[in-house]
């Protein structure tokens, strides 16, 4: 385990998108009051602000749309929960699935997941979440980052993650195939208007 991932900051956050990261059984994790937007791993609770912050909700919500416009048999849900590991537990932007779920956490490998960045998660996001997300299996991994202006998709190789498709400034327009399901055409510009 590296030493970024062990460390422990348990003071509360100075801003709406901070973590805080606690201590825990798994057992008193899963006692969370509902709608507690915390994850877990390796022993620690992260939390997360109750709801992000409106630019980045509003990211998702259009990002989660043209996924559902262009792949309309896929089961399509914002901010649920998916299972890294045994004991490890991680609640993405947007999941996708095969099929429909009822409740708070997936009961199935997502075909792909997304996260949109914020100052508090990047590092989580693209580096943790990164490898978590390609060792459970998940076949996609796509990463807005609202502040650079790129939406990166990440395409799970079975040994670690292949840029499928890179939008930025240059080229903000592109189409994302998910194998046997049709494909999403994505405009950066409109994902990312105030």
């Amino acid at each position: 385990m590296e030493e970024s991932d062990v460390s422990i900051r348990q003071e509360q956050p100075m801003s709406s998108d901070a973590l805080v990261r606690t201590p825990m059984s798994f057992e008193d994790y899963l006692a969370l009051p509902e709608g507690d937007r915390a994850e877990y791993v390796d022993g620690v609770c992260i939390r997360m602000s109750a709801s992000p912050m409106a630019r980045h909700q509003r990211i998702a919500w259009r990002l989660a749309n043209a996924i559902d416009d262009g792949v309309p048999g896929l089961f399509v849900v914002e901010a649920v929960g998916v299972w890294t590991a045994a004991r490890r537990s991680r609640i993405p932007d947007i999941v996708v699935t095969e099929s429909p779920f009822d409740g708070p956490w997936s009961d199935q490998t997502p075909l792909l997941v997304v996260e949109v960045l914020s100052p508090a998660t990047r590092t989580e996001d693209t580096f943790r979440k990164s490898r978590e997300y390609g060792d459970a299996g998940i076949g996609q991994y796509w990463i807005v980052d609202h502040e650079n202006r790129k939406l990166t998709v990440l395409a799970n190789n079975g040994d670690g993650w292949d840029v499928a498709v890179e939008l930025d400034a240059e080229h903000p327009t592109g189409e994302v195939a998910l194998a046997g399901h049709g494909t999403v055409a994505l405009d950066l510009d409109a994902l990312l208007a105030v």
